[in-house]
Formats: structure tokens, sequence, C-alpha cells
């Protein structure tokens, strides 16, 4: 297992204080814009029946509203196809580089794209 990459996510806002979770990049299939433009869903080709999707939940640049709906001004749903865009692409560029590990902040002090968007949760479907 140790040449499975995993990328972990921190700083997620949570009811239940887990902030931090570790989720493996192997055998990503697909993923989907969904949830009124809010959520990015990942399904993966390897996994358990009832664990075998994770959804990031996000937000526009704001940190708090959507992107469409009345929220994040300025802001459409091309601009949340971007944000997704680009956290698929760092996703495939972690697998590229051989990393094993990549820590990525996800709350309100997010790494990836923060000018188009904020990732404030992530939870296994």
């Amino acid at each position: 297992m140790s040449d499975y990459k995993y990328i972990k996510f921190t700083d997620l806002t949570s009811a239940v204080g887990q902030t931090e979770q570790t989720v493996a990049i192997y055998g990503l299939r697909n993923n989907n814009f969904d949830g009124g433009f809010d959520l990015l869903r990942f399904t993966y080709l390897l996994a358990d029946a009832g664990s075998n999707q994770v959804e990031i939940a996000v937000v526009g640049p704001d940190g708090s509203t959507p992107f469409t709906g009345g929220g994040a001004p300025g802001y459409t749903s091309a601009d949340y196809v971007a944000f997704c865009n680009a956290i698929v692409d760092f996703i495939f560029d972690a697998m590229q580089s051989g990393k094993t590990l990549t820590e990525v902040k996800c709350g309100l002090g997010g790494t990836i794209r923060q000018d188009l968007g904020v990732i404030t949760s992530l939870t296994f479907a």
C-alpha cells in the first residue's frame, strides 16, 4: 500500500469536531458537478460499496454563499465548474507527481483556487 496516493484535507467545517480527512486518490473514476452548484462528487472505481463516493462541498470566494441562486455576486456556474476542475487537476497532479501525501487546507483558508471558491466540507456518501 506504500504506492497508493493520498490527499489530507484539513481545516474542514465539522459539527462533530472532525476537521481533517485523509482520502485515497487511487481508482478515481469520474466526478459529477451537481447540488445546485455547491457540491462536487467523486466516484471511485475501487471502494467499499457503502462508501464509494466522496462529496466535497464548495461555496463562492466569499466563503459562505453558493455560486448561483443569489450568492457570490458576479460568479456564475462557469466559475463553479472552473473551481471544481481546479480541484480535479490538483488531485491528478498529486497522482502524477508521485506524492504519497498532499495536504490541502479546505476551510476558509483553502489553497485550491481560493479566488474562485472555498471547500467547506468533505463527506463520504
